[in-house]
């Protein structure tokens, strides 16, 4: 197993859609409650509600375009 922390980037830009968004959503909160080693980036539209996200200390959520 690697002890070493990854940065790991996760494309959420359809986080708030249907089917996709759902799978995207709970990913995230699956990772928020297991892994606190990696550091994560979620990148989003800047529309999305992912305030929901703030309190997870290794993600970073990145809005884009």
């Amino acid at each position: 197993m690697n002890n070493h922390p990854q940065h790991i980037v996760i494309d959420g830009r359809m986080i708030n859609a249907t089917g996709v968004g759902r799978y995207i959503t709970e990913l995230v909160k699956g990772l928020v409650q297991l892994d606190t080693l990696n550091r994560y980036t979620l990148i989003t539209l800047p529309n999305e509600d992912v305030a929901w996200l703030s309190s997870a200390a290794n993600f970073s959520i990145l809005k884009v375009n």
